[in-house]
């Protein structure tokens, strides 16, 4: 179980990908209502609060991941490389409409005469 700054605890699942979109969306959930977050304010400061409460809650789960690592290495690096790859393929997915090579093509452009380098 990983617990947020606000005690709010996320229940391990077998499968990771389930688990590390569960506690993402528990992350951002959990900061966008925290009660550090100014509510009288312009939109600028309480986007900014809400991201710095994001980053604490990360740091406050990396923690405890690294915790974990110590007592059970396998489950601390499957995190680890889940952490890295889901966040990978969030930003593939974001990439493939920008201009990223169809799957027919080389990643150097080659012989596409549109490509510059």
């Amino acid at each position: 179980m990983i617990k947020l700054k606000n005690g709010y605890e996320v229940p391990y699942n077998r499968d990771i990908d389930a688990f590390l979109n569960t506690l993402a969306r528990s992350i951002i959930r959990e900061s966008i209502h925290s009660p550090m977050i100014p509510q009288d304010t312009s939109e600028d400061v309480r986007y900014e609060a809400v991201l710095r409460e994001i980053m604490d809650n990360c740091i406050y789960v990396t923690h405890q991941i690294f915790e974990l690592y110590k007592k059970d290495e396998n489950a601390g690096k499957l995190l680890a490389t889940g952490f890295l790859f889901n966040f990978v393929i969030l930003l593939f997915q974001t990439m493939e409409g920008s201009g990223m090579p169809s799957a027919g093509t080389t990643a150097s452009g080659a012989g596409d005469p549109e490509t510059t380098h």
